[in-house]
C-alpha cells in the first residue's frame, strides 16, 4: 500500500467540493450566498458568472481573491 503526501489528501478532499460547485454551475445557478465561516454578521458570494448581475447596494463590499496563502502547524497527538 502506497502512502499519501498531505498535498494528495487535501486535493481529494476538495473534490466533492469542486463537484457540487460544477453541477450547481451547469444547472444554470449564478452564484451561492452563505453565511461566512469567519464572521456571522457577514454572508459571503461566490459567483459563477459575474457578467450577470450588477451590484446596485451601497454596502456590499466586493473583493477579487488573487491568491491564497495557507499555513500548517502540527498537532500533538
Amino acid at each position: 500500500m502506497r502512502a499519501t503526501s498531505g498535498q494528495e489528501r487535501s486535493e481529494v478532499a476538495y473534490v466533492p467540493t469542486e463537484y457540487m460547485s460544477d453541477l450547481i454551475k451547469s444547472m444554470g445557478v449564478d452564484g451561492i450566498m452563505y453565511d461566512s465561516t469567519l464572521r456571522p454578521d457577514v454572508q459571503d458570494l461566490v459567483l459563477f458568472n459575474e457578467d450577470s448581475l450588477e451590484q446596485i447596494d451601497s454596502e456590499l463590499v466586493t473583493y477579487r481573491i488573487s491568491g491564497l496563502d495557507y499555513s500548517t502547524k502540527r498537532m500533538s497527538r
